[in-house]
């Protein structure tokens, strides 16, 4: 699998990785390469799980199983939803925060008052609402 995943990061499967020099970062992927990577993999997963049901089925019709090419397609799915956990983390590293109220709670787009607590929310711009 590790042959498959250096296609979706963007290396060469053949070539090794080039070393970054200490103290220098590598820019982060634009945000639409990797929703485009997500969904990508997404439906790669999807077939990978699909491929593997079919499998469980054939060999349990022919009642003769094989752990080894079972534990290889698992190995497989697991590294693709590692990845997708990868480029999930940083994709939610660029999302800005999230507006709070005063009490901590979550505000909503276009939340005219807190949902937890009541108080209404100060619009940009404006000062604080009185009570």
């Amino acid at each position: 699998m590790p042959r498959l995943l250096g296609v979706f990061r963007g290396t060469r499967p053949d070539s090794a990785p080039t070393p970054q020099p200490r103290g220098q970062r590598r820019a982060a992927p634009p945000v639409r390469e990797l929703r485009r990577e997500r969904r990508a993999l997404e439906r790669l997963r999807e077939e990978r799980i699909r491929d593997l049901g079919g499998l469980v089925l054939e060999m349990y019709r022919q009642d003769s199983f094989r752990e080894h090419l079972l534990d290889d397609q698992c190995a497989e799915v697991v590294a693709i939803e590692e990845r997708l956990m990868e480029v999930d983390l940083l994709l939610q590293a660029r999302r800005p925060p999230a507006a709070r109220c005063e009490c901590g709670a979550p505000l909503f787009w276009g939340a005219r008052f807190c949902s937890h607590c009541g108080r209404p929310v100060a619009l940009e711009g404006e000062g604080t609402a009185a009570s």
